[in-house]
């Protein structure tokens, strides 16, 4: 019998080829970074952090996909019902095969003794960046009382997604920073927000592409 010779093309996809037309900076690739909260803003934050090259990643939510996650956030009709931790994560692995995902199914307060500051401080410093992603006020001003030498940035979306609040522990208080821009804002903002089916209720009007 005569089998025919199956010519395949290969091609180097290593780090520097793979990321050659996109990668961040060394200081981010090489950084350990930490998203709490991977809802509308951490699920995309975390796809375009993965693509950029970073080499590190810890995810920190308790929650799991909801329909009304989908049309604002990194997920798929197929991951309802899932754990937000494990379903980006398997995500982001598909796109980079040098990322190294760690999966935080876990909630900072209760899973945390919330009464020791210290305890608090240790779990957050494991990371060399810290993404609050939550809008959460009690875990900013958690954030911003805390003794921790690492860089924290917190990201926020307001008035339909037309402005993005972002605010890091390298300038001053991260709550009172937050407090400051969002009354400046939102001062003359009709209707902010509405009832309906969302991430949460009420929520505010933004899509996806809003968003992103």
């Amino acid at each position: 019998l005569f089998f025919g010779i199956e010519w395949m093309k290969t091609v180097n996809i290593n780090y520097e080829n793979y990321f050659g037309r996109g990668r961040f900076c060394d200081k981010i690739v090489n950084s350990k970074i930490m998203i709490i909260g991977i809802g509308a803003i951490g699920s995309v934050l975390a796809e375009i952090l993965v693509r950029g090259g970073i080499k590190d990643l810890y995810l920190l939510d308790n929650d799991i996909v909801e329909h009304g996650n989908i049309c604002r956030s990194y997920y798929q009709f197929t991951s309802v019902g899932k754990s937000k931790t494990m379903t980006l994560s398997q995500t982001l692995v598909e796109t980079s095969p040098y990322i190294n995902v760690r999966q935080l199914n876990m909630n900072l307060y209760s899973d945390i003794n919330y009464n020791s500051k210290n305890e608090i401080s240790n779990f957050l410093k494991q990371a060399d960046i810290i993404f609050d992603c939550t809008a959460s006020n009690e875990l900013l001003h958690c954030l911003s009382i805390l003794d921790i030498e690492k860089s924290i940035i917190s990201l926020g979306i307001t008035n339909e997604a037309r402005n993005m609040i972002c605010v890091s522990n390298s300038e001053d208080n991260l709550f009172e920073q937050r407090k400051f821009f969002l009354k400046q804002l939102e001062l003359d903002t009709e209707n902010l927000y509405y009832e309906g089916i969302g991430c949460y209720t009420p929520t505010f009007r933004a899509n996806f592409a809003d968003i992103n």
